[in-house]
C-alpha cells in the first residue's frame, strides 16, 4: 500500500511539473534533457522520499539539487525561471474593478484670453484622477490629478487654472469639484468634491503602497485615454526610478527635472492624472507623461505615489498652497550597486552623502555626513536611495522638525533640524 501511494505521489508530481512548463514536454523528458540516464520508471522511483515518507521530505531545493546532479548547469533562480514559472496571464479583473472604484474622469472648461477685439472662446481639456481620501459621512473626497490637466496658459483666469472642473466616476454622471491647489514643479493638483455619490458604497479611496516598486512588477494604468472614458491597461515597471527633463508647465521656455517611474503600459493623451496600481491594487503612481518621439513605443512615465501623496498632503495641510519645508542640505550619492533581496528581486543601494550645508542645517549637519535615516512626523525611513531622503521632506512645512540620522567619524548621530 505504501509503495502504491509513493508511486501515485511521483506520478502526481510529474504531472504537476509538466503543467508548470506549459505541457510541452513531460517532467521525465526534462530530466533526460538535463542529463538523466535512467528509464522513466527509475526516474519516478528516484522521486520517492529517501526515508519512505511518501515524498514529504521533497523540497524545491532537493529537486534543484537532483537536477544539478544530473547535469543542470544553471543557478537556482535560473532553474525556477526555466521550469517552475506558470506560463499564463493571471486574471486581475477583481483587482482592476476595485481600482476602478477610485478612478475619475476629469473635465476642465476654459475661456480663452481675449486679444484686442477678439472675444474669448470656450475650450476644454480632459484627463484623469484618483480618489486620494474620502469622508463617507460628509459625502466629500479629495482627488489627485496632474497640474497640467487643470492648467492652460491660454485660460483667461488669473492663475490660468480652470474655474469649471468636473469629475465623472466609471459609469456615473459628472460631479462639479473645487480646485484646492497644485504644484507645477511636481505636476500634482488636488481637487475637492462634495456630493452624495461619495456617501455611497461604490467609491473608495486608493490604498497607497508602502514599499518601493520593483522592476518587472505589474503596473495597471486606469485613465481616460483620448477622452473616450475610463479604461484600464496593464504592463510592467520598466525602470523603478529615473529623472526626466520636461518643459515647464507655467513657463514653456524653462525646463524642470522630475523623478518618475518608467512603464510600458499603454498610455495616451487623457491618461494624465490617472492612477497607476500594482497587482495588489495599491496605488504606486500618478501617470503624467509618455515619450513624444514617434520612433519610440511603450515608454510612459508616472510620478511615484510617495511624491504625489507628499505633495497632496502638503497642499491640503497648507490651505491649498504648496510650501514645503527646507532642510538646507545638498546631497550626492556614491557606491551605487545592485543586489538581490530576500525574495530574489534585484534592488539598488547607494550611499547618500551630504555635500553642502546651509540655512536650517547650519551648525548641525556637516558635509561628508553619511545619511542613514530620516524621521518625519514620527515615521522613520531608512535611507538607501536618494529619494528615501528627498520624498519625505515634501510633506513638511516651514517650522516642522525632522530628525536625520547620520554617520560621522564612526559615530551614529540623530540630528533634529527645524525646517526653514
Amino acid at each position: 500500500m505504501k509503495k502504491t501511494k509513493s508511486v501515485l505521489l511521483s506520478i502526481i508530481l510529474a504531472i504537476a511539473l509538466a503543467f508548470m512548463v506549459g505541457c510541452t514536454s513531460s517532467a521525465y523528458d526534462i530530466a533526460v534533457k538535463n542529463g538523466y540516464m535512467g528509464t522513466e520508471e527509475q526516474w519516478l522511483a528516484s522521486l520517492n522520499g529517501a526515508d519512505g515518507t511518501d515524498g514529504s521530505d521533497l523540497t524545491i531545493n532537493s529537486i534543484y539539487a537532483e537536477a544539478v546532479e544530473n547535469g543542470y548547469e544553471g543557478d537556482f533562480f535560473d532553474f525556477l525561471d526555466e521550469y517552475l514559472t506558470l506560463e499564463h496571464s493571471p486574471d486581475r479583473s477583481n483587482i482592476i474593478n476595485k481600482c476602478m472604484r477610485s478612478a475619475m474622469l476629469v473635465q476642465c472648461q476654459f475661456t480663452k484670453r481675449s486679444h484686442g477685439l477678439t472675444q474669448g472662446e470656450e475650450f476644454g481639456q480632459q484627463g484623469s484622477g484618483v480618489i486620494y481620501s474620502i469622508n463617507k459621512e460628509q459625502g466629500s473626497a479629495y482627488i489627485i490629478t496632474n497640474y497640467h490637466v487643470v492648467y492652460s496658459s491660454n485660460s483667461d483666469t488669473q492663475t490660468h487654472v480652470s474655474d469649471e472642473i468636473s469629475v465623472t466616476p466609471y459609469g456615473g454622471s459628472a460631479i462639479s469639484v473645487s480646485y484646492i491647489g497644485g504644484s507645477a514643479q511636481y505636476d500634482i493638483a488636488v481637487l475637492k468634491a462634495q456630493n452624495d455619490y461619495f456617501s455611497s458604497a461604490l467609491p473608495i479611496a486608493a490604498n497607497l503602497s508602502d514599499s518601493d516598486v520593483i522592476v518587472g512588477q505589474a503596473s495597471i494604468a486606469i485613465g481616460n485615454p483620448a477622452g473616450n472614458g475610463l479604461s484600464a491597461t496593464q504592463g510592467i515597471i520598466s525602470v523603478d526610478s529615473e529623472t526626466i527633463v520636461m518643459e515647464g508647465i507655467e513657463d514653456s521656455s524653462s525646463y524642470v527635472s522630475m523623478r518618475v517611474m518608467r512603464i510600458d503600459a499603454a498610455v495616451n493623451s487623457g491618461n494624465s492624472g490617472g492612477g497607476l496600481f500594482n497587482a495588489a491594487g495599491e496605488l504606486i503612481g500618478i501617470v503624467n507623461a509618455k515619450s513624444s518621439d514617434t520612433s519610440i513605443e511603450n515608454m510612459a512615465y508616472a510620478i511615484p505615489s510617495s511624491i504625489a501623496s507628499a505633495v497632496a498632503d502638503n497642499i491640503i495641510k497648507n490651505n491649498g498652497n504648496f510650501n514645503k519645508g527646507t532642510v538646507g542640505i545638498t546631497i550626492t550619492t556614491t557606491n551605487s550597486k545592485g543586489y538581490l533581496d530576500e525574495n530574489g528581486h534585484i534592488r539598488i543601494a547607494e550611499t547618500v552623502i551630504i555635500s553642502q550645508v546651509s540655512g536650517a542645517a547650519s551648525g548641525l549637519l556637516q558635509a561628508t555626513d553619511v545619511v542613514k535615516a530620516i524621521t518625519v512626523y514620527g515615521e522613520t525611513i531608512t535611507v538607501t536611495r536618494m529619494f528615501h531622503l528627498t520624498d519625505p521632506i515634501l510633506r513638511t512645512l516651514p517650522g516642522d522638525s525632522v530628525t536625520i540620522t547620520v554617520e560621522r567619524n564612526g559615530q551614529t548621530l540623530d540630528i533634529t533640524v527645524v525646517c526653514g
